[in-house]
């Protein structure tokens, strides 16, 4: 059976004067250039989303467009629209996962401190405490029954892995941060400590492909060719590493990606990189 994209899905056997009207959305995107741009590309290449879910998110660009709206106007229900709809891209197949034995994450120290102490007020009395828990995670230590039912995100977690089993972040060749941001394609702007955290695969039931709607309107998000059933990172441009990196001759290439629901730091081993 022949692939086809989210897009070419959504238009089919529409009458023509509808397929036009959507077909203007991708137009009218890149018209606004800035992020809008990458976001009309993907919005062409996007293949996990199903045919009527590609065609809701073009008919809500559509009518909002119809106002004119500004950019930042268009960001914020764009942001809104996609915060409601995650986990659209349907389940990555066991069969592509069979060598998988861990999977692994990235986020910005600050950033985890920030998220770990907001979502428990109770259990941790400031950052300080936090912080305090985050190193307790990274030297291994035994943590109360209250600390290992912390989640390591409220809501949804961006992960990677090896497809033969080993280490998710055997790409990288250095303790930098930066190698694992170029790679993963996390913000550039972001250049302060990142957390490195490994988890086993058993512990996430499911693991779902990710989608335009998934990425919202984060720059380093393409999806992948119409051949893949996971996601891949969209990795920084060789240009954009720092000097220390490019005096490595480190090329940053695509590694896989997906989604899953929250897990507990019960599990979790992790390492600071800077």
């Amino acid at each position: 059976m022949q692939r086809m994209t989210s897009f070419a899905r959504a238009t089919a056997k529409l009458p023509s004067a509808e397929q036009g009207a959507l077909e203007s959305v991708i137009a009218r995107l890149t018209g606004l250039k800035g992020k809008w741009l990458f976001i009309a590309s993907n919005l062409r290449q996007e293949h996990f989303l199903s045919g009527p879910s590609m065609r809701h998110l073009l008919r809500f660009f559509l009518g909002h467009l119809k106002t004119s709206p500004t950019s930042d106007e268009l960001k914020a229900a764009y942001k809104k629209y996609c915060d409601n709809r995650k986990f659209r891209g349907r389940e990555v197949a066991k069969a592509k996962l069979k060598n998988v034995t861990d999977l692994g994450n990235a986020k910005e120290y600050d950033t985890l401190v920030g998220q770990i102490f907001s979502a428990n007020p109770v259990l941790f009395r400031d950052r300080c405490a936090a912080r305090s828990f985050l190193k307790k995670v990274q030297d291994g230590r035994a943590l109360s029954t209250s600390e290992k039912n912390v989640l390591l995100h409220q809501h949804m977690i961006w992960c990677t892995w090896s497809e033969d089993g080993t280490d998710p972040f055997q790409f990288a060749t250095t303790s930098e941060a930066d190698e694992v941001r170029a790679f993963l394609g996390l913000p550039a702007k972001l250049r302060g400590r990142l957390v490195i955290m490994r988890y086993p695969r058993s512990k996430v039931s499911t693991l779902f492909r990710p989608t335009i709607i998934d990425a919202g309107d984060h720059e380093y998000f393409e999806p992948p060719p119409l051949t893949f059933g996971f996601g891949l990172t969209k990795p920084w441009k060789p240009g954009d590493l720092p000097p220390t990196l490019k005096d490595l001759m480190i090329e940053p290439d695509r590694r896989p990606e997906a989604l899953h629901k929250p897990v507990t730091f019960e599990n979790v081993r992790a390492e600071v990189f800077f």
